[in-house]
């Protein structure tokens, strides 16, 4: 994903790091206090979590562009598409309609200007298992051993959620 940032979105310089909000505009709010002089940031993110990101009931009682406006001039998302078999809905066609509705207005509530700022790419073929909506679901669960995991996220990211448990 940095060397995607470096090739296409001119990004020289690329930061990682980890952020306890739940809601992207937290997010850039806690990372604009506390790197102030990075103006741009980018969030990678996966197809379900853009389409989250992209529900009005997360920022009501405000309109979603009043707060997302602002949001989006100094953030951009590269979001992975996802080529799972079990989720209809998350079709490789239907992402990519989804971000050409966004583009020219029939999105619902959603600012076409936006699709500027939303990078939809594919997926390294040696990452396209890995489901973090997935392995949280199985953590959750009580489902999951280091070998029902390792299918599903890196071995370092397995590590550290293994070590840390940050969802239990």
């Amino acid at each position: 994903m940095a060397l995607y940032h470096q090739q296409h979105l001119s990004t020289r310089n690329v930061y990682v790091g980890l952020i306890k909000h739940a809601k992207f505009i937290d997010k850039r709010i806690s990372f604009k206090n506390n790197f102030p002089h990075i103006q741009n940031v980018i969030f990678p993110l996966g197809f379900d979590t853009l389409e989250r990101l992209l529900m009005a009931k997360y920022y009501l009682p405000e309109p979603m562009a009043q707060i997302l406006d602002p949001f989006f001039e100094t953030t951009s998302m590269v979001c992975l598409i996802r080529h799972a078999d079990n989720e209809v809905y998350n079709t490789v066609s239907s992402q990519l309609n989804y971000l050409e509705n966004i583009r020219n207005g029939s999105a619902k509530g959603v600012s076409p200007w936006w699709a500027s700022k939303i990078h939809l790419i594919e997926p390294p073929v040696s990452t396209l298992g890995i489901s973090s909506t997935v392995a949280r679901d199985l953590l959750k669960q009580g489902d999951a051993d280091r070998q029902s995991l390792e299918k599903y996220m890196l071995p370092g990211v397995l590590d550290y959620i293994l070590e840390k448990n940050p969802y239990y």
